[in-house]
C-alpha cells in the first residue's frame, strides 16, 4: 500500500512537470505562477474598482431630483458580480447622503437587487429599506434582507429586475408625497 501511494505521488509529479512543461525546480515553477496570478488578480481589482468609479460618477449624474432636496437613482446595471452591486451601493451613500438607490441587475441564472439610501434620507424620513425589498422581491421570485440603510434581494428571475425595481420607484414616490 505504501508503495502504491509513493508511486501515485510520483505520477502526480510528473504530470505536474509535464504541464509546467517540464522546469528544472517544479516548486519555484509553481511559486512563480501563484505570485503571477496574485498580480493578476490585483490588475483585476483595480480595473473592477475603476469601473465601479465610473458607474458612481454616472449614476450621480443620472440623478431625478425629488422634492425636498432628495436624489432618486434606479437604474438596472451590467454588473456579473453581486459583490460590486454592493460596493457600488457604498460609494453612491458617501457621496449623496441624500440618495435613495434602487439599483438591480441580471446576473443569469440569478437577479440581484440592491435597495439603500443615504443617512440623511433615512434620519428625516424614517425609510426603511427592507420594507422595500419585501414588497419588491416576488417579482424575481426570491427574498432578501439586510439593515434599515441597506438590502440586498437575490431571485430566479433575472428577466423581472426592471419590474422589481420599477415598483420599488413607486413606493419611493408614495413615500414622497
Amino acid at each position: 500500500a505504501a508503495y502504491a501511494h509513493i508511486q501515485q505521488e510520483i505520477d502526480t509529479l510528473n504530470t505536474i512537470r509535464a504541464q509546467l512543461k517540464q522546469p528544472k525546480q517544479p516548486l519555484q515553477a509553481v511559486i512563480k505562477l501563484q505570485d503571477q496570478l496574485r498580480q493578476t488578480e490585483q490588475q483585476l481589482e483595480k480595473g473592477r474598482q475603476r469601473e465601479r468609479l465610473q458607474w458612481r460618477d454616472r449614476l450621480l449624474a443620472e440623478a431625478e431630483d425629488l422634492p425636498g432636496g432628495w436624489k432618486l437613482i434606479v437604474r438596472e446595471l451590467p454588473l456579473d458580480d453581486a459583490e460590486d452591486g454592493k460596493e457600488l451601493f457604498n460609494m453612491l451613500r458617501k457621496e449623496a447622503p441624500e440618495g435613495i438607490f434602487l439599483l438591480g441587475a441580471q446576473m443569469p441564472p440569478k437577479a440581484m437587487l440592491w435597495f439603500g439610501m443615504g443617512e440623511r434620507f433615512q434620519q428625516e424620513t424614517g425609510a426603511d429599506a427592507r420594507q422595500w425589498v419585501k414588497a419588491v422581491a416576488g417579482h424575481i421570485k426570491g427574498g432578501g434582507g439586510g439593515q434599515q440603510l441597506f438590502v440586498s434581494a437575490g431571485g430566479k428571475q433575472p428577466e423581472c429586475v426592471r419590474q422589481a425595481w420599477e415598483e420599488a420607484r413607486m413606493l419611493v414616490q408614495d413615500m414622497m408625497k
